[in-house]
């Protein structure tokens, strides 16, 4: 998933965009965005996938998480998404409780068909928000 030959394939997608998260000068995350990405239970609606977000131990707990999700919306809604939509892991409940907190509700599962990642951990949740106009 992280060898070069992917990263090359994610890199060449149209409107993917990758980002390092920066704290306190330092890279602590990556967030990668995939605009005009419509999310099968709302096909009629403009969207930006979510497609991966990592942050560090380092710096969270610090308010950081809060201002990738907020800059992920505002950039989503200049690309005129009209929502936002992610996937995350169903035993990840820190993870789920902050896209909660958020505004984030669940639309349906799905599992990760990815061999070399436990069966109990391949349950996934489809999160999705609309985002307001203001």
């Amino acid at each position: 998933m992280y060898d070069i030959e992917n990263f090359s394939l994610e890199f060449s997608e149209q409107n993917s965009h990758y980002y390092f998260i920066i704290y306190n000068s330092k890279k602590v995350g990556i967030l990668r965005l995939q605009h005009d990405k419509p999310l099968v239970d709302f096909p009629d609606k403009k969207a930006t996938y979510l497609h991966r977000i990592y942050l560090g131990e380092e710096a969270q707990g610090k308010g950081v998480a809060k201002q990738i999700m907020d800059w992920t919306e505002s950039s989503a809604k200049l690309k005129g998404s009209e929502l936002i939509w992610l996937k995350a892991m169903d035993t990840q409940s820190q993870a789920l409780r902050f896209y909660e907190k958020h505004g984030f509700s669940i639309s349906n599962t799905t599992v990760l068909d990815f061999e070399l990642i436990h069966k109990h951990l391949r349950g996934m949740n489809i999160l999705y928000k609309f985002l307001d106009d203001k």
